[in-house]
């Protein structure tokens, strides 16, 4: 608009029948000819100024301040116009006539149809305006009926000169969508409302565009005043303003499109990406058939997305007519809300399946169901997974077989049964005999194998709505309900048989034994949990009894199972409040009668038990472990009360320890030997470790190399109780040991019993034989000691000579010999 001609502003002295500037041209003449007009009557000179305007244009217009100048009449838009093409036209021609709008001060709009003349020969030359109401004309193509319609459009529009490309004309959308004012957009080029990276894309569409007619240019980037962006469809259409060719721009605003274009993409694309068989459906009269189906429907159910348009879903699930899961699906595809359902398709290839279905009604606008949006989850790995949990929640990952969480269950579904109808119900615990030497001998993979085997001759023997369960370690139970209606003692006879039958397992051919426990309801208890402690009592007795033999639980039971675990509670505590001691029998020379030594025993002096014996406690500290503690104590401190004894002055003896198979078995057993004469200062020679003959016996290579370490030491090894373990004398010669120890049952019998005596003299022989001294245990008599003396046994120990004594009593007895 700087190139727009500014007409001047007249003083406008106040006159109330017309304005006029100094100029005489128009003072009365104009006032005659215009002052009480009911048109716009104005005159303005070359330069812009305004030299006079008559009562109308005051009133309606103004009041016009002073010095106002011509531009400030006219609405904007108008003056690109006036400067193109109306003023122009009126030098040349005389005269001009077109629409425009003029402003008021208050900026009131009025459209009128105005004439300019040109007035050469006034002084000084003018143009005198001239303007009528436009809706005293009936002018419907004019220029601005055609800029009410352009202001009017919801979309942004504008007009922009084809060799300058500065917008010539904007709507007022333009203006709202875009942020510029119209003043801002007149002084504009069409490059600038467009981003750095299109400019050399509008340059090549410019030089494209057709001179005459429509274009569509398509999709562009347009920015705005604040440099954010919006997507554009835009296209243009030619046309002649002011006398330049110029082109009418559309510019529909896509940028909500666009996105709604790309989330619907988004969407499509997570169809068909989806992991979840996506099917949807769609409301016809012969009930829901499919209309689209994603590729996952593949996947899941094996049928191809084109293959199951038109389908019902039931159909494609392969649910059955009287199916109760396909009365389910019919109902949430009635329903108005949305449904979950767990069902079991088929595959194609006539797998069954785990699906979750989730069922989403689609509403019509008239509010009826139209569409049904149907999500298949498959869950079979799932519900695979989660009965995989379930059963091993309930049964021995090892053997298969029933644990204890599921074997009480069915006891107690049992005891229910057998309360209503009045049957006996039989419980039996089973546990193998020396299963602990068959894992430390073959391997505990082989101990595995031959549960497995146990397991299965046990189910192989079970009758329909028995229970075989398996509680951890050897240990099985067998549940046997309806027992008064079955040959129980042949079932127990065929049990016994077929745990003990030979089991081949690779190349090792192995056989085991068990003992059995058995508790009754309803004699031996009324709930589950009873019935399993009176069997599991029952068959610890049958262990203590010999094992491979069963047993009926008896009240007298409970009391040795509540003794036992008294003295397993109370020996925990045993050493730590110092309620543990040693005495010590002496062995005896019989050709010389001279004391050789002595054996260590241990004894236990409970504050409220008493003395406690050794055959009550020993047991229950192997089975625990105790032992081995309890083994280290003793071996310290027989070391330190001998190395005691010798520093008082008494001779040297050898003190005989006893070892357990828990200790001998401990690969620190070498370190401990060595540390306990370490810290007492004992010889080597003055300390004699006796094993059992039993012990000796298993995986007798071990054996042989763990004796030949702790000889290494200088100490003495004897062989206890010999004769009890059934040893090989085929081993017993590889053994570099220093004793055998005549069990004390030989020594009590052997006056009575000639075979026993025979086993005497015959191990006395062997004994020598192999360089082997001979001691006898448990002597007791002058016969006895006789025998013994007469078959030339090398030494005795037992109450003939003396009972075992305390530290202070047998020094006392060394110094009296």
């Amino acid at each position: 608009m700087d190139i727009l001609p500014q007409p001047a502003y007249s003083r406008a002295p106040q006159r109330r029948r017309s304005q006029r500037a100094s100029s005489k041209t128009y003072g009365p003449a104009f006032d005659q000819l215009f002052g009480t007009s009911p048109y716009f009557a104005f005159a303005v000179d070359q330069g812009g100024k305004l030299l006079a305007y008559n009562q109308h244009a005051s009133t309606v217009l103004g009041p016009l301040p002073a010095q106002a100048r011509a531009n400030t009449l006219y609405a904007t838009w108008v003056l690109p116009m006036l400067q193109n093409e109306a003023l122009p036209t009126a030098r040349m021609r005389g005269y001009w006539r077109g629409e425009v709008e003029l402003k008021g001060v208050d900026g009131s709009s009025h459209p009128v149809t105005q004439t300019i003349e040109w007035r050469a020969n006034t002084e000084p030359p003018s143009f005198l305006c001239l303007a009528y109401p436009l809706d005293d004309y009936d002018v419907y193509e004019s220029r601005l009926r055609f800029k009410y319609l352009f202001e009017a459009h919801p979309h942004p529009m504008w007009v922009y000169d084809l060799q300058t490309l500065r917008f010539l004309v904007v709507n007022a959308a333009a203006v709202a969508q875009y942020g510029y004012t119209e003043a801002e957009f007149l002084h504009m080029t069409i490059r600038d409302i467009r981003p750095p990276e299109q400019l050399e894309r509008l340059a090549q569409n410019l030089a494209a565009a057709p001179a005459k007619g429509a274009e569509q240019s398509g999709v562009w980037t347009h920015r705005r005043r604040d440099g954010s962006r919006m997507q554009v469809d835009v296209s243009s259409h030619s046309i002649t303003l002011s006398g330049r060719p110029a082109r009418l721009v559309f510019a529909h605003d896509i940028s909500e499109r666009e996105q709604l274009k790309l989330a619907l993409q988004l969407r499509g694309r997570a169809l068909e990406a989806s992991v979840n068989a996506i099917v949807i459906t769609v409301h016809a009269a012969d009930g829901d058939l499919i209309e689209y189906a994603n590729p996952a429907v593949t996947r899941l159910l094996g049928h191809t997305p084109d293959s199951v348009l038109g389908r019902r879903l039931e159909s494609l699930l392969d649910l059955q007519m009287h199916d109760e899961q396909r009365q389910s699906l019919s109902a949430a595809m009635q329903s108005q809300q949305a449904m979950t359902l767990l069902l079991r398709p088929r595959h194609r290839d006539g797998a069954q399946l785990w699906t979750q279905l989730h069922v989403a009604p689609v509403h019509a606008a008239e509010g009826a169901i139209g569409h049904h949006v149907c999500v298949l989850t498959d869950m079979t790995a799932i519900m695979e997974y989660q009965a995989q949990l379930e059963h091993q929640a309930n049964h021995d990952a090892l053997t298969g077989l029933p644990n204890r969480a599921l074997l009480k269950d069915r006891m107690a579904q049992a005891v229910t049964f057998s309360q209503r109808f009045q049957h006996s119900l039989w419980l039996l615990c089973i546990d193998l005999d020396n299963f602990k030497l068959i894992n430390d001998h073959l391997g505990h993979q082989v101990g595995d194998q031959l549960l497995c085997a146990i397991a299965q001759r046990l189910c192989d023997g079970a009758h329909e709505g028995d229970t075989v369960a398996r509680l951890g370690g050897d240990e099985f139970v067998l549940l046997l309900p309806v027992a008064n209606q079955r040959p129980m003692a042949s079932i127990l006879a065929l049990l016994q048989e077929t745990v003990a039958a030979p089991v081949t397992l690779g190349d090792q051919v192995v056989t085991v034994t068990c003992s059995i426990g058995i508790s009754i309801y309803p004699a031996d208890g009324s709930d589950a949990d009873q019935l399993l402690k009176h069997a599991d009592i029952a068959m610890f007795r049958a262990k203590e009894a010999g094992r491979n033999q069963s047993q009926f639980y008896e009240a007298a039971m409970h009391a040795r199972i509540a003794e036992r675990a008294l003295i397993e509670s109370e020996l925990r505590f045993a050493l730590a409040r110092n309620q543990l001691s040693l005495v010590y029998q002496p062995k005896v020379d019989l050709h010389s009668g001279a004391i050789t030594g002595m054996e260590a025993l241990i004894r236990w002096q409970h504050p409220t038990l008493g003395a406690v014996s050794p055959a009550r406690f020993i047991g229950v500290a192997e089975e625990t472990g105790l032992i081995v503690a309890i083994g280290q104590w003793v071996l310290r401190t027989a070391c330190a009360q001998n190395k005691a004894w010798q520093l008082a002055g008494l001779p040297p003896l050898r003190v005989a320890v006893n070892l357990s198979a828990r200790q001998f078995r401990d690969h620190i057993l070498q370190h401990e030997v060595r540390t306990a004469l370490e810290e007492s200062g004992l010889e080597a020679q003055y300390l004699e470790l006796e094993l059992t003959e039993s012990l000796m016996m298993n995986n007798v290579d071990n054996v042989v190399a763990v004796i030949a370490d702790l000889k290494q030491l200088g100490i003495a090894l004897s062989i206890d109780d010999f004769g009890t373990g059934y040893s090989s004398l085929a081993y017993l010669k590889q053994f570099p040991v220093d004793y055998l120890k005549i069990d004390q049952s030989f020594t009590r019998e052997m006056l009575t019993e000639p075979k026993v005596a025979a086993i005497v003299r015959s191990v006395i022989a062997l004994g020598q034989s192999l360089g082997f001294k001979v001691i006898a245990e448990g002597v007791e008599t002058a016969e006895q000691l006789d025998y013994l003396r007469q078959h030339a046994c090398d030494e005795m120990q037992g109450y003939y000579f003396s009972r075992p004594l305390s530290p202070e009593a047998f020094a006392e007895l060394l110094r009296q010999r």
